[in-house]
Parts: C-alpha cells; structure tokens; sequence
C-alpha cells in the first residue's frame, strides 16, 4: 500500500519543479548583478612581474585519500581491551 497518492506524487512533481525553476532564475538574476560589480584588471602583465614569490609557502603533496593514521600507542593511551581487563 503506497502512503503517497498518485495525486500527491503529481503535486509535489510540480511543486518541485516550480522551485527549481525559481531557484535557478533567482541563481541567474543573483549572478547577474554581481558580475557587474566586478572590476577588471586590464594591467595583469606587470602584476605578475612584481610578485613577491619569497612570501609564498611551498607546495606540499596532499595526503593519501582513506584513513590511514594508526592507532595512539604509548604511555597514557589504553585499549578498550586494557579497559576490559
């Protein structure tokens, strides 16, 4: 036995896909506005001659998806099985 009727799977359909229309004009009306406060920088060549690449950190390896950090060994850390016992 459905608990939603064929009408009320018809309504929220449409009510869906009325928000969803809203949401991406709103999304666009949004997007519109502020790309027109934007400012353009049309100088970008000597920006990039007067960088000051000593204050940048360096690039470092990203770490390997999963996990994989061991388990805290050594004084003051206990099992649940030295709990247990």
């Amino acid at each position: 036995m459905s608990l939603i009727t064929a009408t009320a799977k018809k309504c929220l359909l449409k009510f869906g896909l009325i928000s969803g229309i809203i949401i991406i004009l709103a999304s666009q009306a949004f997007a519109d506005k502020s790309a027109q406060n934007t400012v353009v920088n049309t100088n970008s060549s000597s920006d990039k001659n007067n960088a000051d690449w000593s204050k940048v950190p360096p690039v470092s390896a990203p770490p390997k998806p999963g996990l994989f950090s061991g388990p805290p060994s050594g004084p003051g850390y206990y099992s649940v099985w030295d709990m247990i016992t």
